[in-house]
């Protein structure tokens, strides 16, 4: 009985049938022999390493990958950790500490594979981590207090989503090389921003050594190899001490199959000398490429002394036919049996029935089907993920994230989703009218779940009309609209019932836009482009609700142009401080935007040449932007939503800078007028023109002699004359000056006119007026 089980086994099996066929010819079972065993043994090596590679590849999914996504999806959901996208941090920082503890919390859920998460805030300039907690990147000038590598390639990718391959990370700037081994994704947000355009990331840093613990290989007398790689061919994870040394040639072989464009496959390689059999297939959630290495190097050796042997026996004897038959057999035995043993300890399946010696390829057979409840696994995370999937699905579609019709057959494959409609057409909602209610961001997340659900559930209601939609951000919805021909008119009236609803529910009033029909799914970036075309509009029309394209392309390719006499006549009105006439242009303006069929480049180009024009007019006065209107005015002028906003804004601060050149003009004219009185009290004894003391104070004569009236009450060429009057009065009672020389002193040329202003100024002659001061002092 023990007999017949050991005959049972792959090695016995192979004996008997080479002995056998050496026995009946020596030619033919050599050929025979030679073609069988490689061919089948090397397709059964590459179907052995396709299940090893799957079963590994759902492992990392699972183990790795899966989670690493999930922890991007919590970091991606939570509202405390998105508010400092949006909001500064200055006066928040209780609210930070909760961040950071937050990242802690998360990042403690996969300890074995999650060495840190972090949240980079590009407007605050800082970063969130789970390890260093909150870091400013400008708090010292020219000093990094945490390392940025992943956020400078994540604003060089033009993707929202990013891996980064494994590398060393220091645990900050002054650990001196010391860190730890890394792979990271990175994640934009809003998602569908990418590069500099995103607002921030997230980041989730995995531990290199738990993706190298899945694929690493524990016999090391075993030959054959394992790599993770990147598209790029940089090396991921490696199973094997020795593949350090095969670095070099290793390189250009995982390269090629990095930019292979099949999902699996294999090739075949010499490196460090040995022929290996490379397979290989795409991981999840990355593309990175999984790669078993089995050396093939025994085999093609084994193979060549076949074909010697074979020459030898057609000369020799029958009788060394079995000789050669078992040594054949051993030497092709050998590597099954190293194959057997490692997939053992690999997957530790359970023992044969006692007693039993089982055929080898039986084993792998009963390893393999035995992962089958690992695939139903797979299969239940799958349906968990499916509103992830959706989502991808759709907004793959409209930034052109989906490479081609296979990706997404693959995706509508998973959904279960079926896309008989010929035509199609992007639909953006947005939650930001300016009469709505506010809403916390909370609130906002609720009511934009409940429109998708809405929007979806009132395309049924429309025969032909499908509807696939996705939450976009916090505050818009993303959706695809399927018909059996292009239809304006039923995208209207969708929009319509979810406004209805939205404005019943919820006390909002949102606004939609849409893009052109298109006829193929991998078109529909295009439509969302042009959707996205509409929005500009809502800024010069905020009281519309609808924007179609076929109304908006209109505008889009209109030249026409607003005339140049608006701007003239707006900066004149301003130099005039003609309060009336700006609001008049500024109306005229803001209505025509709005109303005539004017492109939103052109709109937004001239509402920044009214604007250059006010700043023209408060430096042509002399003034700072920031003296004339006050740091609400400007946080306002930040907050401007729409061609109303801008309306109140520029008339506000025109109002504002009329009031304080009115005020500063008063102030300064008093202060002139006293510059005035002191050189005339200064220089009596020298011209006293009115075009010399204007020049003196730099104002204009008119303006000087009208000024001085208004403060004086008395003309500037009297008040001269009056203050020499008074000064010869009091040297003709003081001094013993006669008539000539006391005219001369105070500025009069003759002194004939010295005595007749005088005189009608005191009634009498200077000579009496001294005379009764002598007798009445």
């Amino acid at each position: 009985m023990k007999l017949l089980n050991k005959m049972n086994s792959v090695f016995y099996r192979l004996f008997f049938s080479y002995a056998a066929l050496l026995l009946a010819t020596t030619a033919a079972v050599g050929a025979t022999s030679y073609v069988f065993f490689t061919s089948s043994l090397n397709a059964e090596v590459e179907k052995v390493h396709a299940r090893m590679l799957s079963h590994t590849a759902d492992q990392l999914s699972a183990n790795v990958l899966g989670k690493a996504q999930k922890l991007y999806l919590d970091l991606a959901t939570r509202a405390d950790v998105r508010y400092f996208f949006d909001n500064p941090i200055p006066g928040h920082y209780a609210k930070m500490k909760g961040v950071a503890d937050d990242l802690k919390a998360i990042a403690a859920l996969y300890p074995d594979i999650v060495d840190s998460v972090a949240v980079y805030y590009r407007d605050e300039r800082a970063v969130v981590s789970s390890l260093q907690g909150v870091s400013f990147l400008d708090s010292i000038p020219g000093k990094v207090a945490v390392s940025t590598d992943w956020i400078e390639r994540a604003d060089r990718a033009d993707a929202p989503m990013l891996w980064i391959e494994t590398r060393r990370v220091p645990v900050n700037v002054s650990s001196d090389g010391a860190g730890a081994e890394l792979v990271t994704l990175v994640g934009a947000y809003p998602y569908n921003s990418a590069g500099r355009s995103a607002k921030g990331y997230y980041a989730v840093n995995l531990k290199a050594d738990a993706i190298a613990d899945l694929i690493r290989i524990s016999d090391e007398t075993d030959r054959g190899q394992q790599w993770i790689v990147d598209r790029s061919g940089h090396t991921i994870a490696f199973g094997n001490s020795r593949l350090g040394a095969m670095a070099e040639e290793s390189a250009e072989p995982l390269r090629e199959i990095g930019a292979a464009g099949q999902e699996r496959g294999s090739l075949s390689r010499t490196l460090g000398g040995v022929d290996y059999l490379l397979t290989y297939t795409t991981l999840p959630y990355n593309g990175w490429r999984l790669i078993q290495a089995t050396p093939v190097d025994d085999y093609n050796k084994n193979a060549t002394a076949i074909q010697r042997t074979l020459l030898l026996i057609c000369v020799a004897a029958i009788a060394l036919g079995l000789i050669v038959s078992q040594a054949l057999t051993l030497g092709m035995y050998s590597p099954l049996k190293s194959l057997l043993r490692t997939v053992k300890g690999m997957f530790e399946p359970s023992e044969p029935p006692s007693g039993k010696h089982e055929n080898e390829y039986k084993v792998l057979d009963r390893i393999v089907s035995g992962l089958s409840v690992k695939v139903g696994e797979l299969e239940m995370t799958v349906q968990e993920n499916v509103p992830i999937i959706r989502h991808h699905l759709v907004t793959g579609l409209l930034n052109s994230g989906i490479a081609g019709p296979e990706e997404l057959a693959e995706r509508l494959r998973l959904l279960k989703m079926s896309w008989p409609e010929p035509y199609s057409c992007a639909l953006v909602v947005r939650l930001d009218d300016a009469g709505a209610q506010p809403l916390s961001v909370g609130d906002e997340q609720i009511v934009v779940y409940s429109l998708v659900r809405e929007l979806e559930q009132a395309a049924e209601c429309f025969a032909g009309c499908t509807c696939t939609a996705v939450a976009a951000s916090s505050n818009e919805i993303s959706a695809i609209v399927r018909a059996g021909e292009p239809n304006e008119r039923l995208l209207a009236a969708l929009a319509e019932k979810l406004f209805a609803y939205a404005e019943e529910r919820f006390g909002v009033r949102p606004a939609a836009a849409w893009g052109r029909w298109v006829d193929r799914p991998l078109r529909l970036h295009e439509s969302y482009a042009d959707a996205r075309t509409c929005w500009k509009y809502r800024y010069f029309m905020p009281e519309r609700r609808l924007f179609a394209w076929p109304a908006c392309t209109e505008r889009e390719n209109s030249r026409a142009e607003l005339p140049e006499r608006l701007t003239d006549e707006f900066a004149e009105a301003l130099r005039a401080r003609d309060g009336e006439r700006v609001r008049s242009l500024v109306d005229e303006l803001t209505e025509r935007m709005g109303r005539d069929l004017l492109s939103a480049d052109y709109c937004h180009e001239k509402w920044k040449q009214w604007v250059d024009a006010y700043r023209q007019y408060v430096k042509q006065m002399n003034l700072k932007l920031t003296d004339v209107v006050g740091e609400d005015s400007l946080d306002r002028f930040q907050r401007i939503a729409n061609i109303r906003d801008f309306r109140e804004w520029l008339l506000d601060a025109v109002r504002q800078t009329f009031r304080f050149v009115e005020e500063r003009g008063r102030s300064r004219g008093s202060e002139s007028v006293e510059r005035v009185k002191a050189y005339v009290e200064a220089n009596l004894g020298r011209d006293m023109s009115l075009q010399v003391v204007a020049e003196c104070v730099r104002l204009h004569p008119r303006y000087l002699s009208q000024l001085f009236k208004e403060e004086t009450g008395i003309g500037f060429v009297d008040y001269v004359n009056k203050r020499r009057l008074e000064a010869a009065a009091h040297l003709i009672k003081t001094s013993d000056l006669n008539v000539e020389q006391i005219a001369g002193t105070v500025g009069f040329n003759t002194p004939a006119y010295f005595i007749k202003k005088f005189k009608e100024a005191y009634g009498v002659t200077p000579k009496t007026y001294k005379f009764n001061y002598t007798v009445n002092p």
